[in-house]
């Protein structure tokens, strides 16, 4: 759910659109468990969340701590500043709080250097959200 909804907010920003590539007709924005082989770069992935911590306070208020990166990945052959202009972008829109996200983001951290292989660049974010259940 939370993987949707910020695909979501990513996809109705033309400006962080326009600097992706286009997959199916779409940026190449995805929240899947795995990225298409064939998507082209840049894209941009959305893990599912990595760690959910559920909570419940003595007024039965339930809700829980969420966790999940957000990966930017470009072609080893473009510039690196493409990579961070594009992480730069999400995070910024992660940090305005649109309303398509149910709940308090709690931090947005990044861009770090992602684990990748020789052929790509990938910076990831961190985003840390509070949400009810």
């Amino acid at each position: 759910m939370l993987g949707a909804q910020i695909a979501t907010v990513f996809k109705n920003d033309a400006p962080l659109c326009a600097l992706v590539s286009t997959y199916q007709g779409a940026p190449s924005i995805v929240f899947a468990p795995r990225v298409p082989e064939d998507m082209p770069r840049p894209y941009i992935w959305i893990q599912a969340p990595i760690d959910a911590v559920p909570w419940e306070t003595k007024q039965d208020l339930r809700a829980a701590e969420i966790s999940t990166e957000i990966v930017i990945v470009v072609d080893a052959s473009e510039s690196w500043l493409a990579c961070e202009t594009i992480a730069l972008a999400a995070r910024e829109l992660l940090n305005r709080k649109p309303a398509a996200l149910r709940g308090a983001i709690a931090k947005v951290t990044g861009p770090s250097i992602a684990p990748s292989d020789q052929s790509v660049d990938a910076l990831k974010l961190s985003l840390t959200l509070f949400g009810a259940l």
